[in-house]
């Protein structure tokens, strides 16, 4: 299963060009059954991440994958919701939400109906949506930090959750704004200013840009009238407890240390890092 795996990220990196076309091998109906088979008659076994990155893998190069699930497709999603609800093995959920992310540029169609999105002039969510699972799962990873798996957690839902506000996707954004902590959840990374930068590991790193990146979403892609208290109530929280002040000094050390003849080491994942710092306080400042 692993070197499936393997080839097939091969072809998608190697054979981008080749994606839509009807010979593509790799665009198999066959292997996708294949995977979601083993997926949902194996959900304890080990090699269950696995084979969702497989499928993962040909998502991205396979469209309709949703037609292709046929029977199955119902199953799946509740594969996918009581496995983001339980967490018992951090790796499938890691492994279900890299598949979500994929699926929100590669497979709207599936995303629509994992989302359980009711197509009626006044769209609404039905009960087997995976948007609430998704939202607990975000709220568990706040609140339970000294997990091993908190911070990985945290990232990817963010990562998830911030792709709606790039596509714009207003109903799936109402969904999660609508949600009392959202943005105090959000938030949590930004609010913690008690770890000195250089002692921060990769992860926590990666947390803090992935909160400042939704924030700078929604501060420029929203308006006022479309945001409701609690993003400004955060937002006043992270100024006056000198929240953003600590990220913005944290920035000023980080060049001073990476500058190498006069030239930024952008390689640095710092710079990543610190960058979104910068994009926030600059639309944080364009709405002054």
């Amino acid at each position: 299963m692993a070197i499936i795996s393997s080839v097939i990220d091969y072809q998608v990196e190697n054979f981008k060009q080749n994606i839509n076309t009807p010979n593509n091998p790799f665009a198999s109906k066959l292997l996708i059954k294949v995977c979601i088979d083993f997926l949902l008659q194996h959900i304890n076994d080990i090699k269950a991440p696995i084979c969702l990155r497989c499928l993962t893998s040909l998502a991205k190069i396979t469209p309709g994958l949703s037609i292709l699930l046929e029977t199955s497709i119902e199953r799946f999603r509740t594969f996918i919701i009581e496995n983001i609800k339980d967490r018992k093995s951090p790796d499938l959920t890691m492994a279900i939400l890299d598949f979500l992310i994929v699926c929100v540029n590669s497979q709207p169609a599936l995303l629509g109906y994992l989302c359980d999105i009711n197509t009626t002039s006044t769209a609404t969510f039905g009960n087997s949506t995976i948007l609430q699972p998704i939202v607990e799962l975000l709220r568990w990873s706040t609140e339970n930090t000294n997990d091993v798996a908190a911070s990985d957690l945290f990232i990817l839902t963010v990562t998830f959750i911030t792709q709606f506000w790039e596509q714009h996707t207003q109903l799936l954004v109402d969904y999660f704004v609508k949600i009392n902590d959202f943005w105090k959840n959000i938030s949590t990374p930004i609010s913690n200013t008690r770890v000195r930068i250089e002692l921060m590991d990769t992860g926590e790193k990666r947390a803090v840009s992935a909160s400042f990146r939704l924030l700078t979403q929604h501060l420029l892609n929203y308006t006022t009238d479309q945001t409701g208290n609690d993003f400004y109530d955060i937002l006043n929280k992270l100024i006056t407890n000198n929240c953003l002040l600590h990220w913005i000094k944290a920035c000023r050390t980080f060049f001073q240390a990476n500058i190498e003849n006069d030239m930024l080491n952008e390689q640095s994942l710092s710079f990543s890092f610190f960058s979104s710092v910068i994009y926030f306080t600059k639309a944080l400042l364009c709405l002054n």
